[in-house]
């Protein structure tokens, strides 16, 4: 079964952007998988809720969104979660980011969505 890790930028776009990234991930895998992200992105989530930044309401409703649908959270091994991510590679994981370096460093490792673009099917 895949894996499909969410980083930060990803979980908020998807609450502010009100994508159906569920039925999005099913068309485009169109095999199970499991949805998760990583501690560390939880702490981001909350860190950045805790601002006083625009983002921190949608940041809010991640954090919610992330409990209302079950995703799981794997526990960190590093505080920084595109570390965290870097070290969950493998052939069997898929990255959902917006974040142009992480996609940078994940190319030839993963394969890597954004939802961007699954917001256009």
């Amino acid at each position: 079964m895949k894996k499909v890790i969410l980083d930060a930028n990803a979980i908020i776009y998807w609450v502010k952007q009100k994508v159906d990234l569920i039925s999005s991930l099913e068309s485009i895998l169109q095999e199970p998988f499991e949805i998760a992200t990583t501690a560390s992105v939880v702490e981001e989530l909350k860190k950045i809720s805790r601002t006083a930044k625009r983002s921190s309401g949608y940041a809010k409703a991640a954090l919610e969104l992330i409990a209302k649908m079950n995703i799981k959270v794997i526990p960190s091994s590093y505080t920084h979660a595109d570390k965290d991510i870097m070290a969950l590679v493998d052939e069997d994981v898929i990255v959902v980011t917006n974040d142009k370096r992480l996609k940078e460093r994940l190319k030839n490792k993963t394969r890597v969505l954004s939802i961007g673009e699954m917001r256009l099917r």
